[in-house]
């Protein structure tokens, strides 16, 4: 008798009606090239190397709503970790919009980047994004 009752006291919280946890992925939108067809293709080669993020940096996304105080939205992530956005980003930058020739080889200047900030930033009269890199 002792053990059905306390199998009825445990299935009042595996009975219950709570809606479960939904967590939401984001990606930061791509933005538009702007390398122009008509210019002449560069002549600088740079290769990308290591891009990594700081330990602080996961899958949830921080927001900054004044200069001191940050925090992570409990429900929200990314799709990729922000290290992935940052190749991407500085990618397109760099060789798509013909800045650089992207180069491969080991003899020619490679940049290393670490990303040490990456946050939405919500401060009144503003909303965007801010990331803070180390090279």
């Amino acid at each position: 008798m002792r053990q059905l009752w306390v199998v009825l006291l445990c299935s009042c919280a595996l009975t219950s009606k709570q809606a479960p946890v939904e967590f939401r992925y984001f990606a930061p939108p791509r933005a538009a090239s702007t390398a122009d067809s008509r210019r002449p293709p560069p002549e600088t080669k740079l290769r990308l190397g290591r891009v990594t993020s700081s330990a602080n940096l996961r899958t949830q996304i921080v927001y900054r709503e004044s200069p001191i105080e940050v925090r992570e939205y409990d429900r929200l992530r990314w799709t990729e970790n922000p290290e992935v956005y940052l190749r991407r980003s500085l990618v397109q930058a760099l060789f798509e919009n013909a800045l650089f020739a992207q180069g491969f080889s080991r003899s020619i200047p490679t940049l290393d980047v670490e990303l040490v900030g990456f946050e939405e930033v919500r401060t009144p009269g503003t909303h965007g994004g801010r990331a803070v890199l180390h090279y």
